[in-house]
């Protein structure tokens, strides 16, 4: 669908800007696939669950260090908000607990700047072309002007071409 919409090629060679995935990997572990039958040897499922009970160790230790810290520090926050209950001032720029205990727990999970209106990808901002990054380069004397024929980037241009001529 993208293919389609972008047209030409000439649009694709500078690409919309978009914010990376998240960090978290993808979990494939439960997915099935038919007529595959998945075959391992007692070493290796062996050395993968010591690897599964190491990371789980790992992970098991950093978020009970984290969890114990949250506690400590809405505690102190809880009791820093009731002290100042008195002063109207204060007690205004001071949120409620209960606002900040889950709010911020899912604003990692994705990376990058939240944007409150969705943009259709090709009417995003677009990176410079590869051209356009080669030419700059050149002029800083970085890099030979022939690159583009000498590299396998090339193929680039090449992939790109043949989008404009499918035949």
């Amino acid at each position: 669908m993208f293919l389609k919409e972008a047209g030409n090629g000439r649009e694709l060679a500078k690409k919309p800007q978009y914010c990376l995935a998240s960090d978290l990997p993808l979990n494939l572990y439960e997915t099935s696939f038919e007529g595959v039958d998945w075959r391992c040897d007692a070493e290796s499922l062996c050395f993968v669950i010591s690897q599964l009970q190491g990371l789980w160790a790992h992970h098991s230790v950093k978020t009970t260090m984290i969890r114990r810290m949250l506690w400590d520090l809405e505690t102190s926050y809880l009791h820093m908000n009731s002290a100042k209950q008195d002063d109207t001032q204060l007690s205004k720029e001071v949120p409620l607990v209960d606002s900040i205990k889950l709010q911020y727990q899912c604003l990692n999970l994705v990376p990058g700047a939240r944007t409150k209106v969705y943009r259709p990808l090709l009417s995003r901002p677009t990176c410079e072309s590869l051209e356009t990054r080669v030419e700059h380069y050149v002029k800083r004397q970085r890099l030979d002007r022939d690159i583009l024929q000498k590299s396998s980037s090339s193929s680039l241009q090449t992939n790109i071409a043949n989008l404009n001529n499918p035949n």
